[in-house]
């Protein structure tokens, strides 16, 4: 089950363990990413939605994640080379206590996050790494996060395969908040 709304909760984050490996391995499966992190030139939606110039360099963390050994989705994050620079963000490794932390950490806290969701044909790479069957749709599920003055600080884009994902959110009505926690 892909829950975006995740993103932005606060877990008890254990060393060794990031939120996809901890919700995977709570539905019984075995979770595993290989992860790639590279400087490119930053294509036109992504320095669109980052606010940079497109061709200026930014940093982008590939992700094939896999759930038993098969491929499950593609999470693409970028990031302003300033912001990403210098951090773990850099490093190939699982980040156990998320990439949102250390943004938040480096004084890029993010406190709001643009969703936009694509249901579209899978592009000939994507059919390959995900290895999805012909006539397979997938999501692509894109979050831009915000700083407080409104600074573009991460783009994610995951492709979600429609034959083995379940988006779900779980929504909560700003004006009903505070019948919930009294």
């Amino acid at each position: 089950m892909y829950r975006p709304q995740d993103d932005f909760q606060r877990k008890k984050l254990t060393a060794d363990v990031d939120s996809f490996t901890r919700a995977g391995t709570a539905e019984g499966r075995n979770p595993s990413q290989r992860i790639d992190v590279s400087m490119i030139p930053a294509p036109e939606d992504v320095a669109r939605r980052l606010g940079v110039a497109q061709g200026e360099f930014v940093v982008l963390r590939s992700r094939l994640r896999l759930l038993d050994r098969e491929p499950f989705q593609l999470n693409d994050s970028y990031y302003p080379r300033d912001v990403a620079e210098g951090t773990e963000v850099m490093s190939a490794d699982d980040i156990p206590r998320g990439v949102n932390q250390v943004l938040a950490d480096h004084g890029f806290a993010q406190v709001r996050a643009l969703d936009e969701v694509w249901v579209r044909m899978p592009r000939p790479p994507e059919v390959e790494r995900l290895r999805i069957p012909p006539g397979t749709p997938v999501a692509e599920h894109i979050i831009t996060g915000f700083t407080r003055d409104d600074r573009a600080v991460r783009m994610v884009r995951a492709v979600l395969p429609g034959d083995r994902n379940v988006i779900t959110f779980d929504r909560m009505h700003p004006d009903h908040d505070a019948e919930l926690s009294a």
